[in-house]
């Protein structure tokens, strides 16, 4: 470094001192031309990234509000679904229901008519569109719509088999009261039938005839004429029953019947070998062996019937049955031994 004398620095310092400054230049401004587009720039930038905060938060609002608004109508369709799929499957038990009820009216009534099968049938068949597609509201409130219906026609036509039950046990009870009434009636008549046939009976009986102390003998009937009692088979040809026949205030008089049946030892029915020898007694055909016819006016008679073999034979030795009926009814009887 050069060192100064101390005259050069008073003249430095006169000079500095004295020297007049030049005229001073206003500072230079920075050129409107340059420096405003720098500004602008500057706050467009600004302004710019200001927008873009605020379309950040509200793209960032919007998109959280759009995942929020998304996941609530999930919720809600989920929540809609779940109901939905209750509501079907409590429908599908009512349904059901009534399908078993109008089986157990069936079981209960007998065959099914026509409106009992159409209704089941229109159940069945709503029950069967609803378990085939997944829950949706319409058919939701269809099938509901179809239950509704169901459930009223159903109670119309319990109301309808309840009050024929009704009328029916009426009608049992009135029945089955008549027919007590009748089994009464008719148990009553059986017992006055019984006594009046009891009582006819006692007439009948008192009517009949009787035939006392009946005599069979063998008798020998000779060329002559003449009559003897035999008691060898040998000797006799005729066989005779005499009797009284009784007294009898309440038989019926007229023409009576009278039939004389003698059955030989060998159980053979003596008779003239025709099959016109047969009358009625008990309730069955018999062979008698002769018949007489009298007018009985009520009061005893004695009467007397016989067989005659024919000539060349002879009978048989052994016990005889002979026996004597009246309108039916078997009034005497005795037996004969020949030797």
């Amino acid at each position: 470094m050069t060192e100064q004398t101390p005259n050069e620095g008073k003249e430095i310092k006169n000079e500095l001192k004295f020297k007049a400054p030049p005229p001073a230049t206003p500072a230079k401004q920075p050129s409107t031309a340059v420096n405003m587009p720098k500004k602008e720039e500057k706050e467009k930038k600004s302004k710019l990234l200001l927008i873009l905060l605020l379309l950040f938060a509200l793209g960032s609002g919007g998109l959280g509000w759009l995942l929020f608004d998304q996941t609530k109508k999930t919720e809600v369709a989920v929540e809609t679904s779940n109901r939905l799929e209750e509501e079907k499957a409590k429908v599908e038990a009512d349904l059901q229901k009534k399908i078993d009820e109008l089986t157990e009216l069936t079981a209960k009534y007998g065959e099914a008519d026509s409106d009992r099968a159409k209704l089941k049938a229109d159940l069945e068949a709503a029950l069967a569109d609803l378990k085939k597609y997944k829950a949706t509201a319409s058919r939701v409130y269809k099938a509901q719509a179809a239950a509704k219906d169901a459930e009223n026609r159903y109670n119309m036509l319990k109301m309808k088999y309840d009050s024929l039950s009704t009328a029916h046990m009426q009608l049992t009870a009135d029945f089955n009261t008549s027919q007590t009434q009748l089994t009464e009636a008719n148990n009553q008549n059986s017992q006055l039938t019984q006594k009046n046939d009891q009582l006819t009976q006692t007439v009948h009986t008192g009517q009949a005839l009787v035939a006392y102390n009946v005599q069979a003998n063998g008798i020998q009937v000779k060329k002559s004429g003449k009559e003897r009692v035999r008691d060898k088979a040998g000797k006799a040809n005729k066989i005779e029953a005499c009797f009284m026949l009784g007294k009898n205030a309440i038989a019926e008089t007229g023409t009576k019947s009278l039939y004389l049946r003698i059955e030989t030892p060998d159980g053979v029915v003596l008779a003239s070998g025709t099959e016109s020898n047969q009358f009625t007694a008990g309730g069955k055909q018999m062979m008698y062996t002769s018949m007489k016819e009298l007018n009985y006016t009520g009061d005893a008679e004695d009467i007397c019937m016989s067989f005659k073999l024919p000539d060349g034979s002879e009978f048989k030795a052994g016990q005889y049955q002979v026996e004597i009926y009246c309108e039916e009814n078997k009034i005497g009887e005795s037996t004969l031994n020949l030797e």
